[in-house]
């Protein structure tokens, strides 16, 4: 079950850069994009800190995820 919930996050997140990625290229080329994302941060500033301290949030705990799995796992096979 966790093999599942791993795939499925990781589609989120490609999904998620893929589609940054895909606005990020956008931006420079039109004009009427570009205007809109800077009249958005100036009159949203709020929801822009908003987002970025999701964002952090949540590389903070993807850090945290991946130091924690880096643990090593010893078993230990007794016979006898």
């Amino acid at each position: 079950m966790s093999n599942l919930f791993y795939i499925i996050g990781s589609l989120v997140i490609g999904i998620f850069f893929t589609m940054l990625g895909i606005i990020g290229l956008m931006i420079p080329w039109d004009p009427a994009t570009r205007t809109a994302v800077v009249q958005f941060i100036f009159e949203n500033s709020i929801s822009i800190m908003i987002f970025g301290f999701a964002f952090f949030i949540i590389g903070i705990s993807i850090l945290i995820n991946l130091v924690l799995g880096f643990r090593k796992r010893q078993y230990t096979i007794r016979t006898g």
